[in-house]
């Protein structure tokens, strides 16, 4: 390949993850007023400041397994559930992975931010919708037999991760 051609694709390359970053820079700003707090007992198993992009299936599970009786570290939380699912922009749809924590209030855990929203304000920010749910020996018993961390299902995006959207396509 020529020269010419291998600086094309490296611009190219650089302008792609500009993109994303300011995608990411954009939908973490939109899901900001939607943060929630919560009790020092549920940041167990999570970090805090830290962002794992393209991470949502480990990091969601890791979450669950934190809590999961006899699993990890966390003080048990019965009714958490593992969520898999897609979220949406106007372009593309993407397979993704968070955490519904049970009781009043509607909290979710994302794995990826290290945060915890407002279930319906987060759902609605990121055009979230589920596919799947799964609580902690259901998860356990999938990465058993599945040997990685999701997806599990056949949801809208089959086994892709991401999906570009026609404009006819989108909401």
């Amino acid at each position: 390949m020529p020269t010419s051609d291998l600086a094309r694709l490296a611009r190219i390359a650089r302008l792609a993850r500009r993109v994303r970053t300011e995608r990411r820079k954009a939908s973490s700003a939109a899901l900001a007023p939607w943060i929630r707090e919560v009790s020092p007992a549920l940041w167990c198993g999570a970090r805090p400041g830290k962002r794992y992009w393209t991470d949502c299936y480990r990091r969601a599970s890791d979450y669950l397994l934190a809590r999961a009786p006899d699993q990890g570290p966390c003080v048990p939380l019965d009714g958490v559930l593992l969520v898999h699912g897609v979220c949406r922009d106007d372009r593309v749809m993407w397979a993704h992975a968070w955490v519904e924590l049970p009781g009043p209030g509607g909290v979710v855990f994302d794995g990826v931010r290290q945060q915890f929203y407002d279930r319906e304000g987060y759902l609605r920010t990121l055009r979230a919708t589920a596919e799947a749910a799964y609580d902690a020996a259901a998860m356990v018993a999938q990465m058993r037999a599945w040997r990685h961390y999701g997806p599990w299902h056949d949801g809208l995006l089959g086994h892709d991760s991401v999906r570009r959207l026609g404009a006819a396509v989108a909401p």
